[in-house]
């Protein structure tokens, strides 16, 4: 698997999860993006995310953001990841953590279909990969 990949699965995990209101979307490169509308007094405004990546130990992909824009309003990262956490609804690999202004990517969870589990084998984002080794549930 390779990022652009890894963008087309959450993609489809985030329209099959959430209205087409919100119209999010998620990219993946040497940065992560996430783009869409949140409701704030019943007025849906459009947000954009813009996180650095990185490699967590166990192998999750940890998303900080950098840079954050919603409407004309000036708020902070973490108020963003708050109407988030409780307006959207993730994919089960994907832990929106406000209180630490974060994201984690939590590819081990990321399933493909329920007779098939994954283990992740490695993550390379310079060089594009994201390796997993497939098993056969019982």
């Amino acid at each position: 698997m390779n990022k652009k990949q890894l963008t087309v699965l959450t993609n489809q995990y985030l329209k099959q999860l959430n209205s087409k209101e919100l119209n999010l979307n998620f990219s993946l490169s040497d940065e992560a993006q996430l783009t869409g509308s949140i409701r704030i007094f019943s007025h849906p405004l459009p947000f954009r995310l813009v996180m650095d990546v990185s490699v967590l130990s166990n192998k999750d992909l940890l998303l900080k953001p950098k840079v954050v824009s919603m409407g004309n309003l000036d708020i902070s990262a973490q108020r963003v990841l708050e109407l988030i956490e409780s307006q959207v609804k993730m994919p089960r690999y994907v832990k929106v953590n406000s209180k630490r202004t974060e994201i984690v990517m939590a590819l081990e969870r990321v399933q493909f279909n329920k007779d098939l589990s994954f283990k992740i084998d490695s993550v390379d984002l310079n060089n594009d990969r994201i390796v997993f080794n497939g098993y056969l549930n019982k």
